[in-house]
Formats: structure tokens, sequence, C-alpha cells
């Protein structure tokens, strides 16, 4: 019966995280679809890595192409990494290299690195 018990309260402990995620999710919805950078990235990252939401590379590279066009550079640097490997997107260097070079514009080091790894280092 203390076994059942403690099965119990975990399952319950468990669906209680799982709906704060979700709120979390919700919250994050509706920043980015207001248009806020910061959200649509990290609703990329999320994505990309199944982070409280299911792993589907189409949407991470969605969300970070959002934020990319407003600037952010994280969001740049991510989605020229999914263009190198045609992850939620075909395949196209030429491309990746388009954002690599707006987020090394802006100083972001790794994008510059990225840049050297693929020839068009500056």
């Amino acid at each position: 019966m203390r076994l059942v018990i403690a099965v119990c309260l975990v399952i319950f402990a468990l669906a209680g995280v799982q709906a704060g995620e979700s709120d979390d999710i919700k919250r994050l919805l509706k920043a980015a679809g207001q248009g806020d950078a910061e959200a649509q990235y990290d609703l990329g990252r999320r994505y990309a890595k199944g982070d409280g939401v299911p792993n589907d590379d189409t949407k991470a590279a969605v969300w970070y192409r959002k934020a990319a066009v407003q600037g952010h550079t994280n969001a740049q640097f991510y989605l020229g990494l999914r263009y190198v490997g045609g992850h939620g997107v075909t395949k196209d260097v030429t491309k990746a290299v388009e954002w690599y070079r707006k987020a090394a514009a802006q100083g972001h080091a790794k994008a510059r690195e990225a840049l050297r790894a693929v020839g068009k280092g500056e």
C-alpha cells in the first residue's frame, strides 16, 4: 500500500512539473507570436532540443528564422548551422554563410569560426 501511495505521489508531482512547463511554453508562444525575438529564439532552441516540446527540426528552423530576421545573433548563427546540416531546411551552404556573416558582423565568435570552417572566413 505504501508503494502505491509513493508511486501516485511521484505521478502527481511529475504531472505538476509538466503542467508548469506547458504554461511556460504557452507564455513563450504568446510572446513569440507578438514578435519577441528572444522568445522566438528560445522556442527555436527548445524545438531543436526537444526541451518541453517535441523535437521538431522544421519548427526549430521557423522560430530561429523569425528571430534571425530581427537581428538576433544567436538565432542567426543557429539558423546557419541548420542550413549547413539540412536540419529542418534544405541543405544550403550559401544561405548558411549569409546567416553566419550577419551574426559575425555583430561580433558572434562562433559564427566567425563557422565561416572559417566553410572556407569563407573573414
